[in-house]
């Protein structure tokens, strides 16, 4: 990670449910003006206009019997993938086998700016609730200002925002991860969201970005045009070989903010292949420096997360902006 630009990096504690996980994530604030950059801090300078990475053939979808994921998806091989997890949305209260919410009062996470406007997650339907087929993550803000948090690290608010993962529930080494979503239309500081894969041992090699994590869809709303994938782990930026896709780790791809987009992260030992809307977005043949296991820091079971954020750094929500706005979520969908 480059700490040599602005550092204007909030640690997000990661808490998921009642438990603690007990590692601290590092969000960069918005990814380097080039694009594909490896750096993860900001100079505060807007990105240039960004361009969809050249088209390769979606992954072919097979003829046959359709399971909990829809009909099937062909690997490049031929063969078919396995779901083994898939959840539509379509009840109307989110299934407790599948998902816990996040909540401050038992983990302390927020999102936001230190010091500014700053997210409380709550299980309340006003910020997660399923309907219309959709899990819907909202950020919201509140008349009155209220208290936040536990003990020593309380604070007042007036934003709440929601936040799902499966904790406790799911969790799965290598396959194929799909989520089809619609961001809110929104193109002002102010919002973040993420669709991402967090281990279940964060500190299997060592603290965070040693243990790994993939976010295979962020977004931030100066930049609604566009989802930015990055990929956290260790190595060493001399490493970096884009002819050979060798530890690249992030990228900038075009979308259409208004409507539902889907995307995809495919995960074999030693590669990570992101794609939107069936083209690929992102590849990058990793190698770690921290650890000498194969295929490490990606070679454990990683847990299902969706979050509604509040940003921060050039992108954090001005104080006093009221705000109501629904990152709606289609489906979720996983292979083996």
């Amino acid at each position: 990670m480059n700490t040599g630009s602005v550092k204007a990096v909030m640690t997000r504690r990661v808490g998921l449910g009642a438990a603690t996980l007990g590692a601290a994530i590092f969000c960069a604030p918005l990814p380097p003006a080039a694009v594909g950059a490896v750096a993860g801090h900001s100079s505060g300078r807007a990105p240039t206009p960004a361009v969809m990475a050249p088209a390769t053939p979606a992954t072919g979808t097979g003829t046959g019997t359709a399971d909990a994921c829809g009909e099937p998806v062909l690997k490049a091989d031929g063969q078919a993938w396995t779901c083994t997890f898939a959840d539509d949305f379509s009840g109307s209260s989110l299934d407790g086998e599948k998902w816990i919410a996040q909540r401050t009062a038992t983990s302390n996470f927020s999102t936001g700016e230190p010091g500014g406007p700053r997210a409380c997650y709550l299980d309340d339907p006003s910020t997660i609730s399923v309907a219309g087929g959709n899990l819907r993550l909202s950020a919201v803000s509140t008349r009155r200002a209220f208290r936040c948090g536990v003990g020593g690290k309380q604070f007042r608010t007036r934003y709440a925002a929601g936040m799902v993962s499966t904790h406790g529930r799911f969790a799965q080494t290598y396959g194929r991860f799909e989520v089809r979503a619609r961001i809110p239309d929104w193109s002002d500081p102010g919002l973040q969201e993420t669709l991402w894969l967090w281990p279940v041992d964060p500190t299997k090699y060592g603290a965070h970005p040693g243990s790994g994590e993939i976010d295979f869809a962020e977004f931030y709303s100066v930049h609604s045009d566009r989802v930015i994938p990055r990929l956290h782990y260790s190595y060493d930026p001399a490493t970096v070989n884009r002819l050979t896709n060798t530890n690249v780790v992030t990228n900038q791809c075009l979308i259409d903010p208004a409507a539902f987009n889907t995307y995809t992260l495919e995960w074999e030992p030693g590669r990570l292949t992101i794609m939107v809307n069936g083209t690929t977005c992102l590849v990058d043949n990793y190698v770690a420096d921290n650890t000498t296991d194969a295929w490490a820091p990606f070679n454990q079971p990683f847990m299902v997360v969706l979050t509604q954020a509040l940003g921060h750094g050039v992108n954090a929500l001005p104080k006093g902006t009221d705000l109501s706005e629904t990152t709606y979520v289609d489906h979720v969908r996983v292979w083996r």
